[in-house]
């Protein structure tokens, strides 16, 4: 049933486009082409082939098996993209059925356990992350974090299960650095059962040594991003993420309208602790610690899924920056953890209201929440439709009307380009990546005087080192 559910409300992406960054990471994506450069993958960073802003924005991210799930669906269908969104439904389909799998492992009530499954199955956060090719990064990685529990939840203790865990932690590494965190989550558990340092150390040494080799690769290959997202002077970050957080929650009990885009135009960074929006991040955030601390003896199924959303979102905190303020496809991974804890809280419902009348809230909650997810699919059917739908949704956005910019660019219409440059450069001025888009595609159709005074223009207003980058790229054009 879980599995159905999470294939039916996706199967409308079969007819749609690749959208956003499936241009460069799967559509022009030569080396996809040919089985026998696999090691390329292993070698450069995420989008290293693209070259400009793509290959700067994604300088120090390493995600070779991801790419290679890309060459082997190349391999299969072409560049049809109803094999690649297939590939993704199939992903998501199976990650649901393990969270049904995982919430039975903690001790969770069956009909609970579905609920929660079905819940994770059919949630309009997720759409980003199946109905984007890009994106099958966080499905996979999940699935490798979720493989990683369900090993160490129904193996004996024994070298094997440590093994086992061990290497699908480094499989997910391989995917998607988010998955670093796993670890953490894990030792909490092996803590409840042991209560012992010692034991915790044996534990912790496999995952340390796969970590250790895993940052050599990364500072063997990969290089720092040159790309800064926003700038932090007279910005509170920790503010900021506190107001992501209450976004972030938001999403989890009312997921609409949806953005492919949480820049700094719909979330702002914070300038004071006395933001409402601040404001409320922290007292959520406060409520969740205290969840997860105050269930710790009583309801221990909810304090592992409390842990397990607290844990999942510290990648995303901006502790290392991020192109934009926040993102669904974010979400994947740590709400499993908000599934569990919806699992774990079950028997309390079922405890104070009739079978019947639960089962009849669920049902309601299902459909409703799929029937988003199916309109939300029809919104991803290509770019043009996805930004026009953000656009209308999100006044503020900045990363939309730049796409949109370059979407007419590529078409030709200059004059619908420059004003959705425009309207762009009027939300953040002289945003560096929204500039080089601009002069990109005034040089592409030989207009290369006014593309030189745009990026003058730009300099005066802004001094940011990243010109040079822009300046050098426009020059090579001559």
């Amino acid at each position: 049933m879980v599995m159905v559910l999470a294939f039916a409300v996706y199967a409308p992406n079969l007819t749609n486009e690749f959208a956003m960054d499936d241009a460069y990471n799967v559509q022009s994506n030569e080396r996809l082409r040919d089985l026998s450069r696999v090691h390329e993958f292993f070698i450069t960073a995420w989008g290293g082939h693209a070259g400009g802003y793509e290959t700067r924005i994604n300088s120090n991210y390493y995600r070779p098996l991801s790419e290679l799930s890309f060459a082997l669906d190349y391999a299969l269908y072409g560049l049809e993209p109803a094999g690649f969104h297939l590939t993704n439904n199939l992903l998501h389909a199976a990650a649901s059925v393990l969270v049904l799998i995982l919430c039975v492992y903690l001790g969770v009530e069956q009909r609970s356990s579905l609920f929660a499954a079905a819940l994770f199955a059919v949630h309009p956060v997720h759409s980003e992350a199946v109905n984007l090719v890009t994106y099958r990064t966080e499905l996979l990685t999940s699935l490798c974090a979720l493989l990683g529990l369900l090993a160490y939840l129904g193996m004996s203790a024994s070298w094997r299960r440590t093994w086992l865990v061990t290497l699908f932690y480094a499989i997910g590494l391989l995917c998607k650095e988010t998955i670093v965190t796993l670890p953490a989550w894990l030792m909490i558990l092996e803590f409840r059962r042991t209560r012992r340092v010692r034991d915790l150390l044996t534990f912790a040494t496999p995952f340390a040594l796969v970590l250790m080799g895993y940052f050599l690769i990364r500072l063997t290959l990969l290089a720092p991003s040159e790309v800064r997202f926003f700038n932090q002077e007279g910005t509170l970050l920790a503010g900021s993420v506190m107001a992501i957080y209450a976004t972030y929650v938001r999403l989890l009990f009312i997921p609409w309208p949806l953005s492919p885009f949480y820049d700094w135009g719909i979330l702002p960074p914070a300038a004071s602790w006395l933001e409402l929006s601040v404001s409320v991040g922290v007292a959520l955030y406060l409520c969740s610690l205290a969840l997860g601390v105050g269930c710790w003896r009583r309801r221990p199924i909810v304090a592992a899924g409390t842990w397990w959303w607290l844990i999942g979102l510290i990648p995303f905190f901006h502790i290392i920056p991020l192109p934009v303020g926040a993102a669904e496809r974010f979400l994947y991974m740590p709400s499993v953890g908000a599934a569990v804890v919806v699992g774990g809280l079950g028997p309390m419902v079922l405890e104070r209201v009739s079978s019947r009348a639960a089962l009849l809230c669920c049902a309601v909650i299902i459909v409703a929440l799929g029937s988003l997810t199916v309109l939300r699919t029809f919104d991803w059917k290509d770019d043009e439709t996805l930004l026009m739908a953000t656009m209308n949704d999100f006044p503020d956005a900045v990363n939309a009307p730049m796409a949109l910019g370059e979407l007419y660019c590529a078409r030709g219409d200059l004059l619908s380009a420059h004003r959705a440059f425009t309207e762009t450069d009027r939300r953040i001025p002289a945003f560096v990546p929204n500039i080089e888009r601009w002069t990109d595609c005034l040089k592409t159709h030989g207009r290369i005087k006014e593309a030189h005074d745009v990026l003058a223009t730009a300099k005066t207003r802004r001094p940011d080192p990243e010109w040079s980058a822009v300046e050098s790229k426009l020059r090579s054009s001559r």
